[in-house]
Formats: structure tokens, sequence, C-alpha cells
């Protein structure tokens, strides 16, 4: 039989009331059964194409272990460098008048905006230097971003890990942004987030393609996945 949800094959236990896809979870009763005109879906016509080492990655393999290197460097670093300028030069101004003049009050109101520019900055200098490095070997996999501190940094032992996948993330607010994850299921089912903040589909799917090719585990779908 198949899973109605993603397609995977699935065995039927003896003396069961339901069956359960070992792969997105999904519960389904024996009563259930998959439609006749609806074909199985082949697990492997489901993999996704290889993708090719995106813009910006560096890659090393040695005796069984594989480095990835992101650099965060990306066109939108422009922006928010000139942003981060624009807005403490205008908050330099801003308390320059203030203490010059003896105006407290100005430069306590002040003192809120110019933390935002102090987080901006520090957003700007990590773009423009940081990197984000994944190290793989039969025992673990590191994630480190650096050498501005940022969090995210994780280690996981690779026998916990059953599965990868690629998640879309969408945040919205005045205007809707999408960033791309990659996320590790465990043995126990566990879901944890190895990379976050991937600004496309394609990095995300070569950091899951790359781990997974290191490790030996077969692409199957995942409930919650990128879509494919």
């Amino acid at each position: 039989m198949n899973c109605k949800q993603c397609g995977a094959p699935i065995a039927v236990e003896t003396g069961k009331s339901f069956y359960r896809c070992e792969y997105c979870g999904t519960y389904t009763p024996l009563s259930v059964q998959p439609r006749p005109e609806s074909p199985a879906v082949d697990i492997e016509s489901l993999e996704r194409p290889q993708i090719s080492l995106p813009k910006g990655f560096a890659v090393k393999k040695s005796r069984g272990d594989l480095k990835i290197t992101r650099d965060w460097f990306t066109f939108g670093a422009l922006g928010l460098t000139f942003f981060c300028l624009f807005w403490n030069g205008f908050m330099a101004v801003w308390f320059s008048i203030a203490l010059s003049q003896g105006i407290w009050m100005m430069a306590a109101f002040g003192t809120i905006h110019a933390l935002v520019g102090l987080g901006v900055a520090y957003g700007a200098l990590a773009s423009w230097i940081n990197q984000t490095v994944i190290t793989v070997n039969p025992e673990s996999i590191d994630v480190t971003s650096g050498p501005i501190p940022v969090p995210g940094n994780i280690r996981m032992k690779t026998a916990e890990i059953k599965q990868l996948y690629t998640k879309e993330k969408v945040s919205r607010g005045k205007t809707t942004t999408y960033s791309y994850e990659v996320h590790a299921v465990t043995h126990e089912r566990d879901d944890k987030t190895l990379v976050s903040g991937l600004p496309t589909p394609n990095q995300a799917l070569y950091i899951e393609q790359q781990i997974e090719t290191a490790l030996q585990i077969q692409d199957r779908p995942v409930r919650g996945e990128l879509e494919r």
C-alpha cells in the first residue's frame, strides 16, 4: 500500500485498525483505502533534481568529511549599509544638538533610536564579513557562523538523523518576505533547524542534498517541506 498523503510505500501490520506512514506521519484507518483510480505515487519520481553550486558557496570534501562554506554577502547588504549610515548619521546630529544645548529630554528620547542604530550596524557588519560553515563527518554535523557572533550555531549527532528537508519561512508585515531553512528529522521524530535565514530555495536545497549524499540518506517527502 501507499500513503494517501505523500505516496510513500507502507507496510500494514496485522491486527491494526489503522496504518501510520513512516515518512510523513499520516494516520489512515484501514477502512479508508486509496482510490482505485488514483495510481500510487512513485517515490523515485518525487526526487528533486540535483542543485548546482550556488553563488557564494564553497565545498571541500576529504576522507568522508564534507565542509560547506556560505558567504553572507548579498546585494541586500548594500541597502542595509546605506540605511545604517543614514540612520546613525541622523542620530549623531540629534545627540550633537541635544548635548550641546543641554536638552536632556531630547537626548534621553534619542537613546532608544540610537540602540536601534547600533543593532542595524551590527547586522550590516555581519552581512559583509560573516560566513556560515557546515561541517559534516560520520559522527556529527556542526553549523557555525562568524566572525561576528550570531545565534544559530548547532551540533547534532549524525546517528540521530533520519531525514533532511527544506522549509520555506514566510514573514508577513508591511511587506511579505521569504527565507529558507534546512531541517533535520530525528529517529525520535523531533524536528531541528540546522540552517536558517537562507535567501533562496536553491541554497537550502543544495545544503540538504550535499548532507544527504555525505550521510547516504535517501531523499523522501516530509510533511511541511518546500513544495516539490
